[in-house]
Parts: C-alpha cells; sequence; structure tokens
C-alpha cells in the first residue's frame, strides 16, 4: 500500500551553505508530494580549485541536515571536473508514501484555494543576504543582514505538508524555484 517518490534538484545559484540548501530543497519536494523522507544519492561536481576543506565543509552541512531530517545518504558520486567554476551539489531523493495519500501537482483544480505557508522568498533572501553581504551591508544594517541570513531556518514545510496531507490537499508545491508564479 505504499509507493515510492523520487525528486531530484541541483543546487547551483550559491555556495554558502549548499549542502544544507540541497538536502532541505529535498526533503521539501518529497514533503510537498505527500510522502516521507527516507534517503539521498547526491552528485557531487567540484572545480579543479576544491580544496579538501571545502570538501569536508560540505559533506559536514549534508550529515548535518540528513540528521536533522532523519534521512540517510544512500549514495553518490563526487567528481573534480573543469566544466564547472563552482561546486555543485544534485540529490535525489527517495521518499515513501500511502499510495491514496500520494499528491501531485496536477491534482489542482480551477477554483481551489492557494494556501502559502511563511512568507514568499525566504530561501532567495538567505541566499542574497548570505552571497551578497558585503555590498548589502553598504544599504542596510548589519542586524538587518544577519536577520536575513538567518530565514533559512524556516525553509523546512515538513510539518506544513503534514498538516496538508491529513486535511485532504489536492495539490501541493515547493516553491523554491520559480516562485509563487512558478508553482502555480
Amino acid at each position: 500500500d505504499e509507493v515510492f517518490v523520487l525528486s531530484t534538484d541541483p543546487i547551483t545559484g550559491t555556495e554558502k551553505d549548499m549542502g544544507t540548501l540541497a538536502l532541505q530543497i529535498t526533503a521539501n519536494d518529497l514533503a510537498s508530494a505527500g510522502a516521507e523522507p527516507v534517503g539521498v544519492l547526491l552528485t557531487v561536481l567540484l572545480p579543479p580549485s576544491a580544496d579538501e576543506p571545502l570538501i569536508r565543509r560540505l559533506m559536514q552541512e549534508v550529515e548535518c541536515a540528513c540528521e536533522k531530517l532523519h534521512i540517510q545518504v544512500m549514495g553518490g558520486h563526487t567528481e573534480v571536473t573543469a566544466v564547472v567554476n563552482q561546486p555543485v551539489i544534485s540529490v535525489t531523493g527517495v521518499g515513501k508514501a500511502k499510495k491514496d495519500r500520494l499528491i501531485t501537482t496536477g491534482g489542482a483544480h480551477v477554483g481551489d484555494d492557494v494556501i502559502v505557508t511563511k512568507w514568499i522568498g525566504i530561501e532567495g533572501t538567505s541566499i542574497i543576504a548570505k552571497e551578497k553581504e558585503k555590498d548589502l551591508l553598504t544599504r542596510f544594517s548589519a542586524p538587518f543582514i544577519e536577520n536575513a541570513k538567518k530565514l533559512d531556518v524556516y525553509l523546512s514545510v515538513l510539518s506544513e505538508t503534514a498538516v496538508a496531507v491529513r486535511s485532504g490537499v489536492s495539490a501541493m508545491h515547493d516553491v523554491t524555484e520559480g516562485g509563487i508564479f512558478g508553482a502555480l
């Protein structure tokens, strides 16, 4: 009475906290399908300039995120290649769901209510604050930038999706790529 749910996503727009971000986005995608995240497969592509401390940091971020999400790294591939100029992590997530609780984006219908949890732009705001901190500090206060960087703690939608599934939601989508318009 269960099905596997798979999701795959690369993280390419940031180098800051990318291991954590990669796992959270994948877990959100699985949860948005009504699935319980179980494990991940990683493909990590590194530029020739990558050093051991960078690789250690990325994998420590992944391990820490897995521990918080109660999922495991099931395998993967790591490669140093000149075709990338910054690290790229692509995550394939594996989840499980009851057949009768599987949620697809195709379940949405004209006239359905659209419910958004949390705030629009959390992920992008956090990434920009981390990646462009120096530039932003010329226009905004340090506490404001620090708060923006910390918005990533709100990225998980696992609890919200569980409530939605129990409540009979017809469709869900994680809005981290493309914003609200792209999700709709």
